[in-house]
């Protein structure tokens, strides 16, 4: 009877946990260690589960004294395999809990030669064992796949080493080994994630494992992985998976993996939720020392939870918004020290109907003060919801070479001509800079497109324009190809404003353009641009163009990305069904390029094909093609050429999709 009080205990608590009532399942383990009367193993058992929860609540003090105590108990009896096991688990217990900063050099190797030794067990060997039959299964199974296996029964899932996973994680769990059942949870739910789509439950399955894996504190793969799900579906899976996270009671397992879970997937919470998860994030930026001190989360919190109450934005209501706003408005504040970059993400969600007039006015305040990018993104969202004065301080900044006020700008051609010719001689001599160092095989790891910006001053201002520090720059073939790619798209795209001599002489040395140097890259990814460049500025037409643009439907991830822009731009017409093989192509990228180039010519209306095509994205499951559709049909649109009928409806259609984030597109594309 003891023996069945201890086992049934553990099971409940280890279920417990799994639903992440932790308080519930430690006054279960306290009930017992208070009542029962257990014999020696039965009772450090049941310490050394209540030591990693304990642990994971934040009662560091309390999980050692549980550990200690389970490791006098078990004294005695370590030549018996679960002993062993529960052994090993109180010895890590102590060493994950230990003051490491605390320890000479001698102490901290000796704790870890201790904890080398218990772990070393047959239980252990057989935990890896069992692991390695699961792996094994599975990659024979999907190498199977891969080779295309007709054999009747064949299921091709991976689905061989489920119950290999199952067995490891289990035993994991109920010995107390907390980190190794950490890996083993990780482990079984990537499994059963890939797998899912042949189960006959796909979605149900996906939540199942998608809240495995978070709970596994797994945080890197949960952001892949929601990050995925959340683009291409099954979306209310996701969302299903996004809600179960609790807005209280976090561990020190889950806290990582909840924050990039919000980051990555918060705008698919309805409006209550992500008001609740946001106003904690924000409470977290203020002061996390509790917090931090309680559940030791990987990183800085501030920085965490600023993520995650960005992620959110698009979800949240009126109070919220004003709640990010104000806390922005504060920067730069030397107690939170959140990342510039971060922040003017965030300054870029704000929806501006939902901001107070006194948090606009503190966020003109900040780009009046700080002159850097921080201050540029405060200055351009406001110049973009028609603040006057915010446009023309963008536009002194950008005259005087602030980089990061051009930038903000947008539409460059709210400058003048006399602040352009100022920009545009910036501008040549950063790229008389770059490709000169170029020429010494010297290579930067990106920031500012000075070759991009300077080409579109120079498209956009003909008078002022200087193009021969930008000529020199494409046909030199020790530039980098990132240094060239862009400026290149920019001339196909907007070709009808270009000079005919740059015309003609781009068509000349189109090869040398086509020749680049990898630069700090692994390899040169120039794309099909030159194609593109040689069909929109007419070197390439009639059967010609078609030939090479299928060319490039056959060709490398960036050659097809490249070949959806050009149809986009209404080039080769007759070949504009390729989109709908692109729209499926196995690389994101080029599925989301498609996605737009199809809501680019969906917005003329002129193609009934293109139409279906059009609504067949736009009832796609996840976020990634419907996002895509509504950016391309929001490409060309200004107040002289407004969406067509189509596009309109379309835009109506996704007003009741699941993301937030597409909700926020589709609204501002209506307005």
């Amino acid at each position: 009877m003891k023996e069945a009080t201890a086992a049934s205990g553990v099971l409940l608590a280890c279920a417990l946990r799994r639903i992440e009532q932790n308080q519930i399942a430690l006054d279960v383990l306290d009930r017992i260690v208070d009542v029962a009367e257990l014999g020696p193993v039965d009772y450090g058992w049941i310490l050394i589960q209540r030591a990693r929860i304990r642990d994971d609540m934040g009662d560091l003090s309390g999980a050692r004294d549980d550990a200690v105590a389970a490791l006098r108990t078990l004294a005695g009896d370590e030549d018996d395999l679960t002993v062993s096991a529960l052994a090993s688990a109180a010895t890590w217990q102590l060493f994950a809990t230990a003051d490491h900063a605390a320890l000479d050099q001698e102490e901290l190797q000796s704790s870890f030669a201790g904890l080398l030794t218990a772990s070393d067990t047959a239980v252990s060997w057989w935990r890896s064992q069992t692991l390695a039959w699961g792996l094994n299964g599975s990659h024979s199974d999907w190498f199977r796949s891969w080779a295309e296996e007709t054999t009747p029964g064949f299921a091709g899932s991976g689905d061989t080493g489920t119950d290999h996973f199952f067995a490891a994680e289990l035993g994991a769990d109920l010995s107390g080994e907390h980190s190794n059942w950490k890996a083993m949870s990780s482990h079984a739910a990537r499994h059963h994630l890939m797998g899912a789509v042949n189960t006959g439950q796909e979605s149900s399955e996906i939540v199942k494992r998608l809240d495995a894996l978070r709970r596994s504190g797994d945080h890197r793969l949960v952001e892949l992985t929601f990050g995925r799900l959340r683009r291409n579906g099954p979306l209310d899976s996701v969302i299903t998976a996004v809600d179960k996270i609790p807005v209280n009671g976090w561990t020190h397992t889950t806290a990582d993996s909840n924050f990039d879970a919000l980051a990555v997937a918060g705008d698919l919470l309805w409006e209550d939720k992500a008001n609740e998860h946001l106003t904690r994030c924000v409470e977290l930026v203020a002061d996390s020392v509790e917090f931090t001190e309680q559940l030791r989360p990987s990183g800085f919190v501030p920085i965490f939870a600023f993520k995650a109450a960005t992620g959110l934005l698009p979800a949240v209501g009126r109070n919220a918004h004003n709640a990010v706003a104000e806390l922005i408005a504060e920067q730069p504040n030397p107690l939170i020290r959140l990342p510039t970059s971060d922040l003017t993400t965030a300054i870029g969600l704000l929806e501006f109907d939902l901001v107070s007039e006194r948090n606009k006015e503190a966020l003109w305040e900040l780009g009046n003060r700080e002159e850097e990018a921080l201050g540029a993104a405060a200055l351009g969202w406001l110049a973009a919801n028609h603040h006057v004065e915010a446009l023309t301080e963008l536009k002194v900044r950008a005259a005087s070479g602030d980089l990061h006020a051009l930038a903000a700008i947008g539409d460059v051609s709210a400058l003048g001509g006399t602040e352009a010719a100022s920009l545009i001689r910036r501008l040549e001599e950063m790229v008389e800079q770059k490709t000169a160092a170029a020429r010494k095989a010297s290579h930067s790891f990106g920031g500012f497109d000075v070759g991009r910006s300077l080409t579109l001053l120079n498209l956009c201002f003909p008078n002022e324009a200087r193009w021969s520090s930008c000529l020199e720059l494409l046909c030199e073939s020790t530039v980098a190809w990132r240094d060239k790619r862009s400026a290149c798209l920019l001339i196909a795209e907007l070709k009808r404003d270009l000079p005919q001599e740059v015309r003609d002489t781009i068509v000349e040395r189109i090869e040398d353009i086509a020749t680049a140097d990898a630069g700090v890259w692994l390899s040169v990814q120039m794309g099909g641009v030159c194609t593109a460049l040689s069909i929109a500025l007419g070197a390439l037409s009639g059967d010609d163009a078609d030939s090479a643009a299928v060319a490039l439907a056959s060709g490398s991830p960036v050659e097809r990305e490249d070949l959806a822009t050009l149809l986009g731009s209404s080039h080769c017409p007759t070949q504009q069904p390729i989109l709908a093989a692109l729209v499926n192509d196995p690389n994101p990228l080029t599925r989301r390029k498609a996605s737009m180039a199809v809501g680019r010519l969906a917005s003329t209306g002129t193609s009934e094909t293109i139409q279906r095509l059009a609504w067949e994205l736009a009832n796609r499951d996840g976020t990634w093609m419907p996002s895509g559709l509504l950016a391309g049909l929001a490409y060309d649109k200004s107040p002289r050429s407004p969406i067509g009928p189509s596009g309109v409806e379309i835009a109506q259609f996704l007003q009741r999709h699941g993301s937030g984030h597409v909700r926020r597109i589709s609204r501002r594309l209506l307005q």
